[in-house]
Order: C-alpha cells, then structure tokens, then sequence
C-alpha cells in the first residue's frame, strides 16, 4: 500500500513550534512569552468587528517574541506552508514592523522558524544578522 506524503498545515506547524518554544523556556526563560496573534482565526461578523475597533490589524504576523536582541526590538514570524504566499496586507505591516526597530521574516517550516528564534537569541552574542 502506498502512503500520501501530507505536508503540515500553518497551524500545525505554528503549533509544533510554540510547544518548540515552551519546551525550551527552561533554558531560553524569553520562550515563556512567545504569543500568537489570532487575525486569521475564523469568527462571526460581530466578533470581527469587535476585534478591529479592539486594535487587530491586518497583516501582522502569526508569533511575536517581545525580547530585544541584537539591536532589534523584538522578533516577528508570519509562518506559511512551503507553497504559501505572503499578502500584501502582511507585507506591510512586516515593513512598518522593520521601520519601527524590530525583525519581522517569514518561516516556511517548523525548522526554518526554530533556526530564526535561535539566532535571533544569539545575535547579542555573536554578529550574525538575520535575514528579514
């Protein structure tokens, strides 16, 4: 019988790398407060709108670790399957994200996002930059 390779979800892998990041807040105390921001979440009509007049904003990216490193202000990761496409909504706020001090990239697997999360928490060590 022959298996169907199926490749993960966004969401699956957004949460196979926040319990990446619980996991590790043992020795990374920062990984305790990696926070999801929940935009593309399915909702009613009302709750939409409620959220937007609350400050939800288009575009912003799926994980935030709000730790300073290496000059920036914290560490955004907007997470998409390997065939995913960035929308222009997310391109912009990716770039006012960078205006304003902090790294903000795009993570097409579980390892490419646990890889930027490592670097970023080295940059204060060593003078690596991240790609943004």
């Amino acid at each position: 019988m022959r298996t169907r390779k199926t490749t993960p979800s966004e969401h699956q892998m957004q949460v196979a790398v926040v319990d990446w990041c619980r996991w590790n807040a043992g020795k990374y105390k920062c990984l305790d407060i990696v926070y999801a921001t929940p935009n593309a979440a399915p909702r009613a009509t009302f709750t939409g709108y409620r959220m937007v007049k609350e400050g939800m904003l288009k575009g912003v990216p799926d994980l935030c670790l709000p730790k300073q490193s290496g000059g920036y202000g914290a560490l955004y990761i907007e997470m998409k399957t390997p065939k995913g496409k960035i929308t222009g909504d997310q391109i912009k706020t990716m770039n006012r994200l960078r205006e304003e001090g902090n790294l903000a990239v795009v993570c097409f697997s579980v390892q490419d996002a646990i890889e930027t999360i490592l670097t970023y928490l080295n940059l204060d060590n060593h003078e690596n930059k991240v790609r943004s």
